[in-house]
């Protein structure tokens, strides 16, 4: 089924992340790459368009927010909102940048686990008890509808309406059912099933509550009227559904750093790599061999380093009485892959 099938229009386009992100339009077959030279992976985008979540190698900052128009990133430790702007931290929605709390009221704790609105205010989710739990992010408040049959399922909501997509069986061929209801849990509609969907985990919403993409792991991906429930075949793997394409990431290549730049033999001298991206593991090679140290720890082998919230990785090495003179390349690797993040030389002298 085609999608001119299903909707007259379908507005914005679906952002794909990895290592890269790309935006596919629905009215044109011409994709964009927005964001291809960062070394975490791209996991969301906001509804705007305008930060980047990257997901990063350390356990320290497993996470960073790339504004995409100044190419800064900023080192988070916990999963943030919709719009990448807060986290919870001590029970408070905390804004990652200023530091400033947003109260939300509500009778039990909360997290930002759940399908977001596509201006990523409300925050839809489902509980072991037939209740959608609703959270408006502008005014703080909490709510919980009872909604049969919620439980095997997921849900969410523009603050108009709630949909609530009750999970099929893969094994009975039991297709995954849409119910289309208002703020207070009346059903207004059952809007069918979604064609060999069964067990989703990745609900996104378009721009203007018109339609879902419905991704199934083991089975695809849907493109589903919210005014029909006719749905169409889509690309896999969605990350976002944004109004219009994104900017075009300014992200400055990293920088690296040998001070002195001439190294006296049994003298120290310090690598400094620096606009790197946060928490990322990094190898650091030293050529030709052979290179002898009397620090014990060699950066010639490779081993897992990590860059800190700055973006920045610093260490201090000395030469031995042995270390033959001549110059010499210093690379930086992405670790576990043969991408160079940066590189540079370096001399060793005899004497001045």
């Amino acid at each position: 089924m085609l999608l001119d099938r299903i909707a007259d229009h379908i507005s914005g386009g679906l952002v794909i992340g990895g290592e890269k992100g790309v935006y596919y339009p629905f009215d044109s077959a011409n994709e964009t790459v927005f964001v291809d030279n960062i070394y975490g992976k791209l996991v969301s985008l906001s509804p705007d368009g305008q930060r980047a979540l990257i997901e990063e190698d350390s356990t320290d900052i497993p996470w960073s927010v790339l504004e995409l128009e100044t190419g800064e990133f900023t080192a988070i430790n916990q999963y943030p909102d919709r719009n990448l702007q807060y986290v919870i931290k001590e029970g408070k929605l905390t804004n990652i940048f200023s530091g400033g709390v947003k109260k939300v009221k509500c009778r039990d704790s909360y997290t930002l686990n759940g399908l977001w609105s596509g201006d990523g205010i409300w925050l839809a989710s489902t509980d072991n008890e037939d209740k959608v739990k609703l959270i408006d992010f502008n005014a703080g408040s909490c709510q919980n509808i009872v909604v049969p049959g919620s439980r095997y399922g997921l849900a969410l909501t523009n603050g108009i309406q709630i949909w609530v997509i009750v999970k099929g069986d893969s094994s009975d061929r039991k297709n995954a059912r849409l119910i289309s209801l208002d703020m207070s849990g009346k059903v207004i509609e059952e809007l069918g099933e979604i064609d060999s969907i069964y067990e989703p985990e990745t609900v996104l919403i378009a721009p203007d509550s018109s339609a879902l993409h419905v991704y199934d792991e083991n089975y695809g991906s849907k493109i589903v009227s919210l005014r029909t429930g006719l749905s169409a075949d889509a690309i896999g793997g969605a990350i976002a559904w944004v109004e219009k394409m994104p900017p075009k990431a300014r992200i400055s290549p990293p920088k690296l750093d040998v001070n002195p730049s001439e190294v006296l033999i049994g003298n120290s001298f310090d690598i400094n790599l620096k606009n790197s991206e946060p928490g990322i593991a990094i190898d650091i090679i030293i050529k030709p061999d052979p290179w002898n140290y009397s620090d014990s720890r060699d950066l010639s082998f490779s081993s897992y380093r990590f860059t800190d919230s700055n973006g920045q990785f610093t260490a201090k090495l000395e030469t031995g009485v042995s270390t033959p003179s001549g110059t010499y390349t210093i690379t930086v690797y992405k670790s576990q892959s043969h991408l160079i993040i940066a590189e540079t030389t370096f001399e060793i002298l005899l004497s001045q």
